[in-house]
């Protein structure tokens, strides 16, 4: 200790060396806390944003893919309802309308590939969508699918008769037929049979006409399809019954299926009623092919609907049932097939049956068709 004087005022001095190394001690520890504390509050930062990094990126990879799959989707089912375009044409849609999917708007480009030659029949695309994000391309994703598209009528009932019964015409008193029906054979049979022969098909009070308007023989005769089945000589082994079930709700403007569910709302009465619309006609060219032909399928449970109100069908009348008394149609005109499982009862009134050949493929709604996915064909990248 040492003492000083100063204008009278004596001074005294400590020093105590240990007491400053504390304070250093305790400001170098303070130190170290807090920069542990920023690591930690960096790292934690760093930890979030990263995580938020992979979360937004999951977010954007869930997007394009379900945009890219919207885009192939639309593809498909635009080839079902326009199924006479080949792959590759113009009339194909390349692109879609920028979709929101989210975060981003994304774009889409369509291709369609034709895997077998021109011409055959089944035919096989591969349709591919792209999607990309419009405010990112590089993020894209890329998936495709194989479609087959196949004939659907047999060539038999292409150029088959105006009526065609699976087994006969039952023998009423007076024939299979009264009232003043009308067949317009053109140059063919008028009344064809699957399974029978032309001894069981009584033309009854039909009366069958050439081109000219002339009355004509009655031709009666056995239509060769190759099978024993009405529904396979009509639509072939391929298409099942699901299948045109299907293609009604796909195609809803070239296959109608009326069961005993939808009997109401197609049928007058419901099932057993008749039917009073008039389908497949909008499109008729100056020789009376229509392009947009329909088909008619009365499933078992509809019973035997008969066709009234004066309506007028392009296509095919195809009834499930089998040995259908179709007493009571009246005034309708069917341009195409009317064909009947089993035997056919009576066929009365004033109805015309005119021969069109159901292969009016030109038009831009080939309803005689059928596209499907094949299964295991999906491929995404």
């Amino acid at each position: 200790m040492k003492q000083q004087k100063n204008k009278g005022f004596k001074f005294t001095r400590f020093t105590s060396r240990p007491s400053r190394q504390r304070g250093m001690a305790t400001l170098l520890a303070t130190t170290l806390l807090l920069v542990v504390s920023i690591l930690g509050a960096l790292a934690v930062s760093r930890a979030a944003f990263f995580e938020q990094k992979v979360a937004g990126s999951d977010l954007r990879n869930k997007e394009v893919y379900a945009s890219a799959i919207s885009g192939l989707d639309y593809a498909v089912h635009w080839m079902m309802g326009n199924v006479e375009v080949w792959a590759g044409t113009s009339a194909a849609p390349t692109d879609l309308a920028d979709t929101q999917q989210g975060v981003d708007g994304y774009d889409h480009e369509l291709t369609y590939t034709l895997l077998t030659p021109s011409g055959v029949d089944p035919a096989v695309v591969e349709v591919t969508s792209v999607a990309t994000a419009t405010g990112d391309t590089q993020v894209t994703k890329t998936v495709k699918v194989k479609v087959i598209k196949s004939a659907l009528l047999t060539p038999s009932v292409v150029n088959g008769p105006p009526l065609l019964v699976e087994d006969c015409i039952a023998i009423y008193p007076g024939g299979g037929a009264t009232g003043t029906p009308d067949l317009h054979p053109s140059d063919g049979l008028a009344i064809g049979t699957v399974n029978g022969d032309s001894d069981c098909l009584d033309p009854g009070h039909f009366a069958a006409y050439n081109d000219n308007g002339v009355e004509i023989t009655v031709a009666v005769g056995e239509v060769d399809g190759g099978t024993t089945s009405l529904h396979e000589t009509v639509f072939g082994t391929a298409l099942s019954e699901s299948d045109i079930k299907m293609l009604a709700i796909e195609i809803p403007n070239a296959f109608v299926y009326v069961d005993s569910s939808n009997a109401s709302t197609y049928l007058s009465g419901g099932v057993d009623g008749n039917w009073h619309t008039s389908m497949g006609s909008n499109s008729v060219d100056s020789s009376g092919n229509a392009n947009d032909q329909v088909v008619i399928y009365f499933e078992e449970s509809a019973g035997c609907p008969t066709l009234n109100a004066g309506v007028v069908i392009y296509g095919l009348v195809f009834y499930e049932k089998e040995d259908c008394n179709l007493q009571g149609g009246g005034a309708a005109d069917v341009h195409g097939t009317v064909a009947v499982s089993g035997d056919l009862g009576k066929f009365n009134a004033n109805t015309d049956l005119i021969k069109q050949n159901l292969d009016a493929f030109s038009g831009p709604n080939r309803p005689y068709e059928l596209v499907s996915v094949i299964p295991g064909s999906f491929v995404d990248y």
